[in-house]
């Protein structure tokens, strides 16, 4: 079974965005960086490791 982003995207639940902006606003203030610049590219950062680690996973 292949896996796209677009699934990727729809398996992230409320919970799971609440701990990536968390996650993106921590490396924002360890790097004191505040701007919207900055949040997009953490998200993206994020967003990128999770996606690598969903694609990795085996599928039954």
């Amino acid at each position: 079974m292949k896996k796209d982003f677009e699934e990727f995207i729809f398996s992230i639940d409320p919970d799971t965005y609440n701990t990536i902006m968390l996650s993106a606003r921590q490396t924002m203030n360890s790097h004191n960086r505040c701007d919207s610049d900055a949040q997009a590219f953490f998200v993206a950062l994020e967003l990128l490791e999770r996606y690598h680690n969903w694609i990795s996973e085996k599928t039954i």
